[in-house]
């Protein structure tokens, strides 16, 4: 039986069709097998080299560097990779306030598998016309290299780092007092530790450095700063009453013409044999506004047990309130006043000898030392401000203000920040 004209067009199309199909397959393959024994000749593709690079025998700048001076440090680079190549190298150093200084990236051209010779970067401790941006106090130092230029290139890739913590001290001045540098130092001129005005009635006691008619417990003269014979500061606390009539005693007092912030805060002290007057190193933004303060006893206490001579500090924090207005509350204190700590305990006789006391201030950390031990720390409630650097020996008005049978002397090795 014969099929419908349709159904025989539509498999005779099909037929073609899968005829078609064959035919190209076979051509494929033809070909392929054609070009197969070239495909088998070709060379293989070259692994892509691969990049690195190794720090090798690192040294790190030491000790201790002022403003002006060099902190240098050397390493060599090994370039591990499988190919030539031009390698970067950055110095960086790290103050305890976290800020990075980066030197310029330095380049190295190395063959593959080859050890460089020593580099050498150096930083200059800065001598800031505003000494407030410099951190004083331990740097960490460190290296990185790069496979390119990390100061013109945010896709440098690091390829080995290192970094020694606390490598090096920089300071911004050392003064040993070898003569009195009016252009650091001020000499205080004025009345501590408020009593108060005097009335209309009274006949007036005169003026008291900016002040008139005013009384306090201490006149801080001018006239007691003066420098030893042995190249020391004394600040002189003299016997009988002040020179001055609105004031009960006299002290002395230096201050700073700059401002500083963070950083290290020491000094090489002998406290005068004075009871009922302190000596302050400390920093000062204002009263209520911001003061960092170690003050000392300036006398010896007798241990009842063992009858070591011994001595007494206070540490104390100001910071001014969260809106900017003063707070004449302590943030911390070690005062003894009730709900404050009580004053520390020194495990020596202050006033037979020299003693370094020192502070160190940081975002987030205040700490105390005397003679290179710890004695306290606080986290919070610190000042940022700037702040003025003093040094006083003075009787404040919560003490006898009893002056001493013959004048003393606080003597002052040196000061460094």
């Amino acid at each position: 039986m014969g099929c419908p004209q349709w159904s025989c067009r539509s498999n005779s199309v099909e037929e073609e069709r899968n005829l078609g199909v064959r035919r190209s397959l076979y051509v494929w393959l033809s070909v392929l097998i054609a070009v197969s024994p070239l495909l088998l000749a070709l060379p293989p593709r070259e692994a892509e080299a691969a990049v690195g690079a190794q720090i090798v025998g690192p040294t790190y700048a030491s000790g201790v560097r002022y403003s002006g001076q060099a902190a240098a440090s050397t390493l060599q680079v090994k370039n591990s990779g499988t190919a030539a190549d031009t390698l970067w190298v950055r110095y960086t150093v790290t103050d305890k306030a976290g800020k990075e200084r980066n030197l310029p990236a330095v380049s190295v051209s190395l063959g593959a598998g080859q050890l460089s010779g020593t580099i050498t970067r150096t930083w200059t401790v800065p001598d800031p016309v505003d000494p407030s941006v410099l951190t004083t106090g331990f740097y960490a130092a460190g290296f990185s290299v790069y496979d390119a230029n990390p100061d013109t290139n945010a896709a440098a890739r690091l390829l080995d780092s290192d970094e020694q913590p606390n490598a090096f001290r920089a300071f911004n001045f050392l003064d040993q007092f070898s003569t009195f540098d009016t252009t650091r130092w001020f000499r205080g001129d004025h009345g501590l530790g408020f009593i108060r005005e005097q009335g209309p009635d009274e006949p007036g006691c005169g003026t008291i450095g900016p002040a008139t008619n005013v009384l306090y417990a201490s006149y801080l003269n001018p006239a007691n700063v003066a420098l030893s014979g042995t190249g020391q500061l004394q600040m002189r606390l003299p016997a009988g009453p002040s020179s001055n009539p609105c004031a009960n005693v006299e002290g002395a007092e230096i201050e700073s013409a700059d401002y500083y912030r963070y950083g290290t805060y020491e000094i090489r002290m002998q406290l005068p044999d004075a009871p009922s007057s302190i000596t302050g190193f400390f920093l000062y933004g204002g009263d209520g506004v911001a003061e960092i303060d170690i003050e000392a006893f300036n006398e010896k206490t007798t241990d009842p047990d063992t009858g070591a001579q011994k001595g007494k500090v206070m540490f104390t924090t100001y910071s001014k309130n969260p809106d900017g207005s003063p707070n004449y509350t302590p943030t911390h204190t070690t005062n003894g006043e009730p709900g404050n700590e009580p004053p520390l305990s020194l495990p020596f006789d202050p006033t037979a000898g020299m003693h370094i006391y020192r502070f160190d201030l940081y975002p987030g950390s205040v700490r105390f030392y005397v003679d290179g031990v710890m004695m306290k720390e606080w986290t919070d409630g610190l000042p940022s401000d700037k702040m003025k650097l003093l040094l006083n020996s003075w009787y404040p008005r919560w003490m006898s203000q009893t002056a001493p049978p013959e004048d003393r002397f606080l003597n002052v090795e040196w000061i460094r920040h």
